[in-house]
């Protein structure tokens, strides 16, 4: 079925949502580091993170670094599992003399799709990218929600209107409410890269 919502090259929006302060100042000197105890509080946030996306984001894939595959499945990933690979993969990154923790969480959204005349639930792949780091030069962890497409706005960048738009704008503006209590922080940032889509702190205006 052909939906007015497209998925784009370009970011459509983005919000970075910076924690309340935490114990360590990044970058870290790897020099005698304790990986598993910046691990600690790295999934300390982290968890709260995902537990604030529940219900609306379901990860099956992390990439450390950006574009390399820690580990992916179709299915939702055992987090425990997948925390553990990566745990290992910062590991064999610490050749370096300043790091910081962080990767790529990739998955399904659920969003509402129309399927002929009723409005549905749906978990969508690609829909948004989640990027969870230690926020160099700072003692504060980062995330960052991007998504590429327009399936929340109610006329579409190609101009169409979008009747899942509404619903699927406040199940966004909801996630971004949810994150910024279970971080202590705030959204410090958004963006678009197309013209004429307004977005604000609580998603797109």
């Amino acid at each position: 079925m052909e939906h007015p919502w497209k998925y784009y090259e370009k970011s459509v929006g983005m919000w970075v949502i910076e924690s309340g302060r935490g114990v360590h100042s990044f970058p870290l000197d790897t020099t005698g580091l304790d990986v598993e105890g910046v691990a600690r509080e790295y999934f300390h946030y982290f968890d709260d993170a995902m537990r604030a996306l529940e219900g609306f984001f379901i990860i099956t894939a992390v990439e450390y670094p950006p574009g390399e595959m820690v580990v992916a499945s179709p299915t939702p990933l055992d987090l425990y599992q997948a925390k553990n690979k990566l745990l290992e993969a910062w590991k064999k990154d610490l050749s370096c003399k300043a790091w910081a923790p962080g990767a790529v969480y990739r998955g399904l959204t659920d969003v509402a799709v129309q399927v002929e005349d009723k409005m549905v639930s749906a978990g969508l792949p690609g829909v948004i990218t989640v990027m969870f780091s230690g926020l160099p030069g700072s003692d504060r962890y980062v995330l960052v929600l991007a998504t590429n497409c327009d399936i929340w706005l109610n006329k579409t960048i190609s101009g169409a209107d979008n009747p899942v738009g509404m619903v699927n704008s406040l199940k966004l503006k909801d996630a971004l409410r949810r994150l910024e209590d279970a971080l202590d922080g705030k959204v410090a940032y958004c963006a678009t890269e197309y013209d004429g889509v307004a977005v604000n702190e609580v998603g797109f205006g």
